[in-house]
């Protein structure tokens, strides 16, 4: 099935109608890989059991955009509801429980930014995106998709297991030390 053409943002349309279009290709793109979007938030389901686990890419809107100017983020993360469920048992933690079944970048185990799983010096390792009158969005959005192909993608695969998040040491915004032991908790180590 071919994807629907889409209409590209002129260059006087607001920051979020671009961020939006950005969303959109990234969505055809990933489709035929079993993603799913909702707005400018683009996930898959992976695995089963305790390894069961949401892979999940989130354009992230700038503060300060304004008019046809503004940055973006794109933000990733793994989600795995085995520890949700272990950590809804901790006192005062049942609410967890709620949200068990939801698919939110912020409440991933695991999570970065683009830049960081980029090799040094490459042309889009740089925390936020710019967008202005000028950006051509048709270009970005087809790097964009090839960076998730070589660099994503192969991110989420080795980090898409539970023994990732135990094992884990370094530098990413999430993966604190009670979430390694409750991954290793779910692996019954």
């Amino acid at each position: 099935m071919a994807s629907k053409e889409l209409k590209c943002p002129g260059p006087e349309d607001k920051a979020g109608a671009k961020i939006d279009y950005l969303a959109k290709r990234l969505g055809q793109a990933l489709a035929p890989l079993g993603f799913t979007r909702k707005s400018r938030t683009l996930w898959r389901e992976q695995d089963e059991g305790v390894q069961r686990h949401w892979q999940i890419l989130n354009l992230q809107a700038g503060q300060w955009n304004e008019g046809p100017r503004g940055e973006f983020f794109v933000n990733l993360a793994l989600q795995f509801p085995a520890i949700e469920q272990l950590q809804a048992q901790r006192p005062g933690q049942a609410w967890r429980l709620q949200q068990l079944e939801q698919v939110d970048e912020a409440n991933g185990h695991l999570r970065e930014r683009l830049d960081a799983v980029l090799p040094a010096g490459h042309p889009l390792a740089r925390p936020e995106f710019k967008l202005g009158r000028d950006t051509d969005l048709p270009a970005l959005a087809g790097q964009l998709e090839d960076v998730l192909q070589a660099h994503v993608l192969p991110w989420f695969q080795g980090r898409g297991g539970l023994e990732a998040l135990r094992d884990f040491q370094g530098s990413l915004i999430a993966a604190d030390i009670p979430l390694r032991i409750t991954a290793a908790l779910a692996l019954q180590d």
